[in-house]
């Protein structure tokens, strides 16, 4: 993770902020592999099977289905944030067949956006036109581009986050 020294200084817990972003291409992660699994489990003798209920042998072909669709996610490529205004902007990113929507199925930009928001919020709090906001009335927390503002806040100069 960047580290950023001002935002630092100013009280930013950085590796709740790293735990944040991170848990963020994590889920993603993750749903691709329960993507590829579920698909491999509905079309083999472990469908409607409830997992509590597996055998030994079962348990064995669900742990070698989820190895390969862990490998079969890994050969998806990597997960790119694009950090770019239209690219995060809350009203495009919501829309079905948005370029957000291509590459993140699990995670909103809203989701971000308030993640985000609360590391930042309290080593932001004096820094004149911060983009974080203290309670959800506040005219900073409807804006439709807060999850890129908070992102560049977090990250400046950053123009992509992969994972």
């Amino acid at each position: 993770m960047y580290q950023n020294e001002d935002s630092y200084k100013k009280g930013l817990n950085v590796e709740l902020a790293h735990q944040q972003i991170k848990g963020f291409f994590e889920a993603e992660f993750k749903n691709r592999i329960n993507g590829v699994l579920n698909t491999k489990i509905k079309n083999s003798t472990l469908n409607r099977v409830n997992k509590k209920n597996y055998t030994p042998e079962q348990q064995k072909l669900h742990d070698q289905f989820e190895a390969e669709a862990t490998e079969d996610a890994k050969k998806q490529g990597d997960i790119v944030l694009n950090v770019d205004q239209d690219f995060m902007s809350i009203s495009k990113s919501n829309k079905s067949g948005s370029d957000w929507k291509k590459t993140f199925t699990v995670r909103i930009t809203n989701r971000l956006a308030n993640d985000l928001n609360n590391v930042l919020k309290q080593a932001d709090k004096d820094t004149p036109n911060t983009p974080t906001w203290l309670n959800s009335a506040a005219s900073k927390a409807k804006d439709d581009d807060r999850a890129y503002k908070l992102l560049k806040t977090l990250i400046p100069g950053e123009n992509y986050l992969s994972c």
